[in-house]
């Protein structure tokens, strides 16, 4: 990739950095030398040479260069050095050294603030975003118990631990092991949950938890013991054996005492923007089962009254909360019902801020970025105009076009690409009608003389962001410009 071309992994992580580190350049958003040189300054490092040059003393001075941050023809920029820069940035905002300023009087390759493995005690915080601190076993027990503290959170993926893995997991911590730190957030109602940590967390409240406390934790599975007096460390004569194939309560005190009194560093974020949260929540997700950004957004807009209604109409809660008129109901059982199989893993929650991100927003960002600024942007409007323009625009699509949502063909499925289209460019032709630009006649002789054809080229097309936001255009202009028909 030739220097300044920027894709759009590039061009979301760039505005991203920009606005963390107040950089108020538009040249910077378009021009990859001038952001790598905004950001040398800001941090202090005096660079110079080509865009390849100073992004590599950029990165030196706050971590470590990667050959990965190379393209594989070793002349351009690769996405990782932009994901990698926005991480290391966000966590400086994350712990109160945000900006990087030439005043500090501090390298922040060596701010020990940067990396967290400064020793504090569970005082300290960093202006009220996160906080480090070390309780013991027993003591997140107990919020777990109290349910202060979530470890299956709806969001996350299911517990994969095997047997197998979950014992060698307590005998490392009977062993005296550090146990990895546990990530969590704050939801500022009394409650955590589990960002990063999930499997460890639950391994030890199904091998604690008492007969009792497990009648309230039905997520939990089956009690399990320790291994055997046959497998190594666990024979007799060895440390471990007074402990061999028992389960927690049949346990010495001894190695009960040393579970519970096992010590945890907890990480907790806290007053927290949701965009902030989101990228913390991406930072972390490495499991083998990635969380999608659907995902990731039904956990860190949970407080968002816009998050709640899109949810509800949406049908996908586990307790499903109770639709508000027999129109939303309509609505909700109708789509999931066109979406079938798309529904799992917050299918239509996903499918619903899509559609509502490009009917209000015109950004060509990423389908991801784009519904997070429609969530954060459109918090404090009118819910309820929102919520009836939805159904308003679905009951049209539903009208006028043969193949609502779907494939153009009799056995037809979903299609997130097309019915995004559809109901964004109906939203915006409703609009069009009653301002009398033009009539309902011409858009009903628009789509039954071209969204097959359309319909059909677009199938062509990767469904990329630009091709979500460029299609709509298109076909809101050829809407516009059809002749009206009698009716």
């Amino acid at each position: 990739m030739p220097e300044n071309q920027i894709n759009a992994y590039q061009s979301d992580f760039m505005r991203e950095i920009l606005n963390l580190l107040s950089i108020n350049d538009d040249e910077a958003l378009y021009d990859e030398h001038v952001f790598w040189r905004s950001v040398a300054t800001i941090i202090a490092v005096h660079t110079d040479g080509s865009l390849i040059d100073v992004a590599r003393t950029v990165m030196n001075s706050l971590t470590e260069w990667d050959d990965d941050y190379l393209t594989e023809e070793g002349d351009a920029l690769s996405n990782e050095v932009y994901g990698d820069l926005l991480a290391l940035v966000n966590q400086a905002t994350l712990n109160g050294t945000r900006p990087w300023t030439s005043d500090n009087g501090q390298n922040p390759s060596q701010d020990p603030d940067l990396d967290g493995d400064d020793d504090q005690s569970d005082e300290s915080t960093t202006q009220g975003i996160n906080q480090r601190s070390t309780p013991d076993v027993e003591t997140v027990l107990n919020m777990v118990f109290r349910g202060e503290l979530v470890v299956n959170p709806e969001w996350q993926r299911n517990f994969v631990w095997p047997l197998k893995k979950q014992r060698r997991f307590i005998e490392s911590v009977l062993m005296r092991l550090p146990i990895p730190s546990v990530m969590l957030f704050d939801n500022g109602e009394g409650t955590n949950f589990v960002i990063d940590g999930r499997q460890r967390l639950e391994t030890l409240v199904r091998f604690c938890a008492t007969p009792e406390q497990r009648e309230n934790l039905t997520f939990l599975g089956p009690r399990f013991k320790t291994f055997s007096a046959q497998e190594p460390g666990w024979q007799q004569g060895q440390d471990l054996h007074e402990g061999a194939n028992k389960n927690y309560a049949q346990l010495p005190e001894t190695f009960r005492r040393i579970i519970l009194r096992a010590p945890l560093t907890l990480f907790t974020f806290r007053q927290m923007q949701p965009r902030q949260l989101y990228q913390i929540f991406q930072r972390y997700n490495t499991g083998a089962d990635k969380l999608k950004a659907a995902e990731i957004r039904n956990a860190v807009y949970q407080a968002s009254d816009l998050h709640k209604l899109l949810w509800r109409v949406a049908g996908e809660s586990p307790d499903r909360l109770p639709y508000e008129d027999n129109e939303e109901e309509y609505f909700a059982e109708t789509l999931r019902n066109v979406m079938q199989n798309k529904t799992a893993r917050y299918g239509a929650y996903d499918f619903l801020g899509r559609v509502m991100a490009f009917t209000y927003l015109d950004n060509n960002k990423t389908v991801a970025a784009a519904t997070n600024d429609f969530m954060d942007q459109f918090e404090t409007s009118d819910h309820e105009s929102l919520r009836k323009a939805l159904f308003r625009a679905f009951e049209k699509v539903l009208d006028w076009y043969t193949y609502p949502l779907t494939t153009p063909s009799q056995q037809g499925q979903f299609h997130n690409f097309l019915g995004t289209i559809q109901l964004a460019t109906t939203h915006k032709a409703l609009d069009l009608i009653d301002s009398g630009e033009i009539t309902e006649p011409q858009v009903v002789n628009a789509i039954s003389s071209g969204w097959l054809s359309f319909a059909d080229e677009t199938l062509e097309l990767k469904q990329n962001s630009g091709n979500f936001w460029g299609r709509q255009k298109i076909w809101l202009d050829k809407i516009k410009s059809i002749d009206s028909v009698e009716v």
